[in-house]
């Protein structure tokens, strides 16, 4: 089911009662995910 820009779905089921769900967030565009890089000015205050 997609909702809100959600996908929900089911993952298991026990005597009618869901047990654990999945969401996951439906994005237009692809999200690269990069480590963050400390800036040359962190650099700097660390040496000094």
């Amino acid at each position: 089911m997609k909702f809100a820009g959600y996908k929900f779905e089911v993952v298991d089921i026990d005597n009618y009662r869901i047990d654990q769900l999945l969401v996951t967030r439906i994005d237009s565009k692809a999200t690269a995910l990069s480590p963050k890089l400390p800036d040359a000015k962190d650099k700097e205050e660390s040496v000094a």
